[in-house]
């Protein structure tokens, strides 16, 4: 590596850390947590007020609500409160029937979901199949998919520029292509990413106004939209970069670097809008890995794209050039190609400890069904990779020729099979790269074991009194108190008049709140958030012509989450490192082993002088 290679290298390595650690955190996918009420409960006739909780915060701005009963009617209901991932909502008071409320969210990462919460009102609704989004939206997944590509096809296009093609002397108009199609996937990754934000920023059924006020809210208001923005403006400086490249007749090395130099920002940005940021811990190396594993993919499934586009379909039309070719295009590409595919195994590998509670969620939801096939597909592209490596360089065969006993000068294909083998691995990739696009479009394993974390009411009775209390988080800084307080004789006279709820922490400490009727027998208060620990709980209920009722319970408040690393995750982790380790040791080998040639070809050289 030459000076100015190195200082390049460092520049970007510092680049990404101070993006890494000053940028601000965006989060993924909010799926809903609780409602109130539930889906598939049952409220008193006359209710007016909602809540929904999601594990993420919303954009109040391009976030919609519907309510509607069984025949499709729709009634007015509109947000009164959001509170980080709390909102709380109001329509009219509703009469006896069932009735679904839909909900259509984007979260602080601009990622929109969407789901619905049957209940009935004076009656039992059916049973509900739920709301957690299993499937992403088609046209988000393509578009996904679009970008994730470009951005590869950016990325592998600027890495055998120069190393491969240039290098090799290959014939200049096959490098003109290979930078026309850097700047074609530049465009189109632009493209793709505005057509992401106006994807996921709900349309709704008002005027073009207020979708294009959405927008807006979502770019300028959430984490997600702002680093978002700075993603798109690094790519179009990067496109117009590589637009000027591809305009020269000859390879200009200034347009290359400051096209590579804008990318930077644009993948680190792009790491922080994603699953890792949603981690509660250690996001930094996440969103570390996450971008090296985009980075990595890029040089393997980009550059073998570019490589299969520009160099396959000379050496279809010219059988003659297929051994040159072979010798110096793949051979120049076929390592770099290596150490790409292990660093996406390690970064995946990592990844896939920090996204996965265990091996059991490879089944048990979408994202582990898309990873499961994600695997099968790089398995499959290695092998491929395998068989193309080994006819590339007879040194990397011998092993395998030893091993099967086979003839000397044994290969696994013939050289005119290589063409078709290369092109299908680049397939084999871009159908692996609509399932990453997949895996970005769905929640994580491990949100959706949050979500799916339900909180039980503690339950007593006294005298003819049924109570159930219970304590939820309604916003960033306060809990809301929920009392359901029943007689449970049905001719008893003597109605509620007041609910009063004393709370003493963990250290002693008790205040008391009165809460406030919202529906026949409940009773809810807003106060301060709860600190973690064991909370003894003093509901007391009073009643015309009779003395208060008094129940006492313990409610648990856990600690929150540390992001401690579980079994799963830790061996990973390890594998990961060590996989990491043994790439570093044989690009160091390596290395080591060219400078030696390099300066035994020096000696020769002067040796033979006079």
């Amino acid at each position: 590596m030459t000076v100015r290679g190195g200082r390049w290298t460092a520049i970007a390595a510092v680049v990404i850390g101070v993006f890494l650690v000053s940028a601000p955190v965006a989060s993924a996918h909010s799926e809903l947590v609780r409602s109130d009420p539930p889906d598939g409960g049952t409220v008193a006739v006359g209710r007016s007020t909602f809540s929904l909780t999601f594990t993420d915060q919303v954009d109040p701005v391009s976030s919609n609500f519907e309510l509607r009963d069984q025949e499709g009617h729709t009634f007015d209901i509109a947000p009164t409160s959001v509170d980080g991932d709390y909102v709380e909502l109001e329509s009219e008071s509703l009469a006896e029937d069932i009735y679904v409320l839909d909900w259509q969210v984007v979260a602080a990462d601009g990622d929109q979901s969407n789901g619905s919460v049957t209940f009935g009102v004076g009656i039992r609704p059916p049973l509900s199949a739920g709301s957690a989004r299993e499937v992403p939206d088609v046209w988000d997944l393509a578009l996904s998919w679009i970008n994730l590509s470009a951005l590869m096809l950016m990325i592998g296009a600027l890495a055998v520029a120069g190393r491969v093609l240039a290098a090799a002397k290959v014939d200049e108009r096959l490098q003109r292509r290979a930078r026309r199609l850097a700047a074609t996937a530049g465009v189109a990754a632009v493209v793709a990413g505005a057509l992401i934000v106006l994807a996921r920023t709900p349309r709704g059924s008002g005027p073009l106004s207020e979708w294009a006020t959405s927008i807006w809210g979502t770019l300028a208001g959430t984490s997600w939209g702002q680093l978002w923005t700075g993603r798109e403006l690094s790519l179009v400086v990067a496109a117009t970069f590589l637009l000027l490249w591809a305009r020269r007749p000859v390879r200009d090395v200034r347009y290359e670097r400051l096209a590579a130099a804008a990318l930077v920002p644009a993948v680190v940005l792009g790491s922080l809008t994603g699953h890792s940021v949603t981690l509660p811990s250690r996001t930094p190396m996440a969103a570390a890995a996450s971008a090296t594993h985009l980075v990595a993919a890029g040089i393997w499934f980009g550059g073998l794209v570019v490589l299969v586009m520009c160099v396959v379909p000379l050496m279809r039309r010219s059988p003659d050039d297929r051994g040159p070719i072979l010798s110096t295009v793949w051979r120049r590409y076929s390592p770099m190609a290596a150490v790409s595919a292990g660093l996406v195994l390690a970064s995946g590998l990592y990844l896939s400890g920090r996204h996965l509670p265990g091996l059991s969620d490879l089944t048990a939801s979408s994202y582990g069904n898309a990873l499961s096939a994600k695997v099968l597909l790089f398995v499959l592209a290695i092998v491929l990779a395998g068989v193309n490596t080994m006819l590339v360089n007879p040194r990397v065969a011998l092993p395998v020729q030893r091993l099967l006993s086979m003839p000397a000068g044994w290969a696994p294909i013939s050289l005119r099979r290589f063409t078709t083998v290369v092109t299908a691995e680049a397939v084999v990739l871009v159908v692996a790269v609509g399932a990453a696009a997949w895996l970005t479009s769905v929640p994580t394993a491990r949100e959706i074991e949050l979500a799916g974390q339900v909180t039980a009411p503690q339950i007593a009775t006294a005298d003819d009194l049924f109570v159930s209390f219970e304590a939820l988080p309604s916003g960033e800084d306060q809990d809301r108190l929920i009392v359901r307080a029943n007689n449970t004789v049905k001719t008893s006279e003597q109605p509620i008049t007041s609910v009063d709820v004393t709370l003493t922490a963990p250290g002693g400490e008790a205040f008391t709140r009165s809460l406030d009727a919202t529906e026949p027998g409940r009773y809810e208060a807003a106060v301060a958030h709860l600190s973690p620990g064991v909370w003894l709980t003093s509901v007391t209920v009073g009643r015309d012509g009779l003395p208060p009722t008094e129940v006492s319970l313990d409610w648990s408040v856990d600690e929150p989450s540390t992001g401690a690393i579980d079994r799963f995750e830790a061996v990973a982790t390890v594998l990961a490192l060590l996989l990491a380790l043994v790439i570093a040791a044989l690009v160091m080998a390596g290395l080591r082993r060219r400078e030696e040639d390099l300066t035994s070809r020096v000696r020769v050289t002067e040796r033979g002088q006079p």
